[in-house]
């Protein structure tokens, strides 16, 4: 895999970002900010296995700790996915379309393209879906001086992945296979679903164990 994006600097990324170009754009930055969300995560089990006070969630934070290495792993190589799927459907959008043959070719292609578009901002909703389960599961058995972090790491789980289903639905447009556009759009809407009640539900707890009138 090229790993380009992924060892580029911050500043590098970005600005690449911002500039002209079709990627990275939402997509990446999606699978970015799941990244981030499970980085945090496994920052705050770090700190808390080993503490005598929540000794007995060692071995249970133990284990989502390396769930968590394993996730960010998968989120940070869905950024460089995200940009090949993108590539995919630059070649197709380029292809000639001046008579009715170059069309048709054109629109299948398209098709192929968009699904492997989605292979990425799919898998990032996946992925973020599980982070935002244990971040609402585990969230009484973390240290306590570290629930904020918990809560940043759950809202960039949820943002990647409110984005990533925006990215998937809009490529959903370009795709002709009925089947296809009927499981994606009712898994995207069950995991959107879960995930809008998790985020309040982690949300209401943190501000209201900080401060009562939030």
């Amino acid at each position: 895999m090229n790993e380009k994006i992924l060892t580029t600097t911050l500043k590098e990324f970005n600005e690449s970002v911002a500039s002209d170009s079709f990627a990275p754009g939402g997509g990446c930055v999606s699978a970015l900010s799941g990244s981030l969300g499970a980085a945090l995560g496994r920052m705050v089990l770090t700190l808390t296995i080993g503490k005598k006070k929540y000794a007995e969630f060692d071995k249970e934070n133990t284990e989502l700790a390396n769930k968590f290495s394993n996730l960010h792993k998968e989120l940070m190589n869905a950024v460089e996915k995200d940009i090949s799927g993108c590539k995919a459907i630059l070649e197709a959008m380029g292809l000639p379309k001046d008579t009715e043959a170059e069309k048709n070719v054109r629109k299948a292609a398209m098709s192929d393209a968009s699904k492997k578009a989605n292979e990425a901002p799919l898998e990032v909703c996946v992925r973020t879906i599980e982070l935002l389960r244990i971040f609402k599961s585990s969230i009484s058995k973390i240290n306590r001086n570290t629930v904020t972090d918990w809560a940043c790491g759950s809202l960039q789980a949820y943002a990647a992945l409110e984005g990533a289903a925006m990215n998937a639905k809009i490529n959903l447009g370009s795709i002709n296979d009925a089947k296809y556009i009927k499981e994606t759009q009712e898994n995207l809407r069950n995991m959107l679903g879960e995930a809008r009640k998790l985020i309040d539900e982690i949300r209401v707890h943190v501000h209201s164990s900080l401060d009562s009138t939030n």
